[in-house]
């Protein structure tokens, strides 16, 4: 297994992959989606998620490698994080990476085929050309970056990404942009030692697509921010420590509108993040941390406004994981998630007072990953509701894999 120091490492993670939550065709086709989120669905998130140890292990490894996380939301979705990265040098000052990004939620899904080639220019400065080739030219992407290391453990990097700029030339359906998306991003690290702070945003710019065959525009925009702490000192202790933003406004309009179905959908998020991950004893390692959000969102109906809405929700919840190694070839794990929170409702038309859903829920979370030597892992787990006293407990099943090349 190859390693890196830290600092290097980070820069590599960062500034080498392309923009990722550029807007994709199918943001139109859902403009609320907070209506899909149940009263589980975030805790399912975190307890689905991989361990510390497995994310370290997979953004450590220098080579190509592949990640693959399938759980069971409900009857009908699964949660789908899948990721192959991998890079060549071409020469001292060219180099090629690929990346595939598949990320499925209730919020939408994601599939996105980067290639990149980056060239280093001397005094510490790179620029880079990124894009994703579709059969369709019209949903073609292309972007441009460019990179700083003025000095050991700093990392500047901006990027541009033209998103679908070949749509209305090479469109071979009727719907057009009237203005075009961009997504902006830019990224600052500083890597002394065994810590990693990163900040980055991203911004997508304000554009409009017109559907004339059903007589609609579309409008859309959005801007994230995120600032992280990361320490991986040894394998025997690392902590994280991370808190994000965004802000994210869609809207649709009719013409007619007979339907009432023209509106205008805008959500802010904060989240809150920290973690740590230890070596109790040779074969024991210890996991725990908590998470804490606050969504805000509102839904106007422009022609009936009794189908508009305001929502606030939040969730705060403590988790821990306890991994014992069996042997050479197994490593279970037991874990223990909780989140207590509210989610309110408020209806502009409405005469009774606003809805509002105490939330408390609590799992159990047990597994086993299958070792194939050091280099390749899969892991197949379940969950178990044990807030609600009744006959079935069962949450979801998850299978997740890793396999460093």
């Amino acid at each position: 297994m190859i390693m890196r120091p830290l600092g290097t490492l980070m820069a590599f993670l960062v500034f080498t992959a392309p923009v990722y939550a550029v807007f994709d065709d199918s943001e139109p086709d859902r403009i609320d989606a907070e209506i899909h989120f149940d009263r589980e669905y975030f805790l399912d998130l975190r307890s689905f998620s991989a361990p510390m140890q497995w994310e370290r292990e997979f953004s450590q490894y220098e080579g190509a490698k592949y990640f693959i996380n399938g759980s069971s939301l409900d009857c009908c979705d699964l949660l789908i994080d899948q990721r192959l990265q991998f890079g060549k040098t071409l020469t001292d000052r060219i180099s090629f990476a690929y990346t595939l990004d598949h990320l499925g939620t209730k919020d939408g899904e994601s599939l996105f085929n980067w290639v990149a080639f980056d060239f280093k220019l001397g005094g510490g400065l790179t620029a880079g050309i990124f894009g994703e080739p579709k059969f369709a030219k019209q949903d073609a992407d292309i972007g441009f970056k460019l990179a700083y290391e003025p000095i050991p453990d700093w990392y500047f990097a901006a990027r541009v990404n033209a998103v679908d700029f070949n749509f209305n030339q090479r469109g071979v359906i009727t719907q057009s942009y009237a203005r075009k998306p961009a997504t902006f991003d830019f990224n600052a690290v500083y890597s002394p030692g065994d810590d990693s702070f990163s900040a980055s945003a991203e911004f997508d710019t304000p554009l409009i697509r017109l559907y004339p065959d059903e007589g609609r525009t579309y409008r859309y925009r959005k801007t994230s921010f995120v600032l992280q702490w990361q320490r991986y000192a040894s394998d025997d202790w690392s902590w994280k420590l991370d808190y994000g933003y965004e802000f994210k406004r869609e809207a649709e309009d009719f013409v007619p509108d007979a339907a009432g179905d023209s509106q205008d959908h805008h959500r802010r998020v904060h989240r809150l993040g920290a973690a740590f991950e230890t070596a109790l004893s040779h074969r024991d390692r210890l996991e725990a941390g908590m998470g804490f959000f606050v969504r805000g969102g509102r839904s106007d109906f422009k022609n009936q406004i009794a189908k508009s809405s305001r929502r606030k929700r939040w969730e705060w919840g403590p988790h821990a994981r306890w991994r014992r190694t069996l042997n050479d070839w197994s490593v279970s794990e037991l874990a223990f998630f909780l989140s207590t929170g509210e989610n309110r409702r408020s209806r502009f038309a409405a005469t009774t007072a606003e809805e509002l859903e105490t939330l408390i829920e609590a799992k159990i979370g047990t597994g086993i990953d299958l070792l194939f030597g050091p280099s390749a892992k899969i892991g197949i787990y379940a969950t178990f509701d044990i807030d609600e006293l009744t006959s079935n407990h069962w949450d979801g099943g998850s299978i997740r894999a890793m396999f460093l090349f």
